[in-house]
């Protein structure tokens, strides 16, 4: 027999809501500290990080990114922190005008 147990969220607070097709918010706090560590690894500030991701994912905010794109958002923020060629260019990051 197994000593592992899973939380299943039934609760208040649980995700039980409609969503509405945008990110909710623990993924866009996770987004927003990806943000953080990409930025700080690449020695950028955390709004150029996340301009380029909203470029990136043609949106104006953030907020606006559909949830089907998460994993792809974490994804990308993983590639701009592993490449360190990314930001060197002043004039564009990762071949995105920002």
């Amino acid at each position: 027999m197994s000593d592992i147990h899973f939380f299943h969220p039934t609760g208040p607070g649980a995700e039980t809501q409609v969503r509405d097709g945008n990110l909710n918010g623990n993924e866009i706090m996770s987004v927003k500290a990806m943000i953080a560590y990409a930025a700080h690894l690449q020695s950028v500030s955390e709004d150029e990080v996340r301009r380029v991701v909203e470029c990136a994912f043609g949106k104006g905010d953030i907020t606006e990114i559909e949830e089907d794109n998460y994993e792809a958002v974490i994804r990308y923020l993983v590639d701009i922190s592993e490449n360190q060629e990314f930001f060197k260019d002043d004039l564009s990051a990762g071949g995105i005008h920002v």
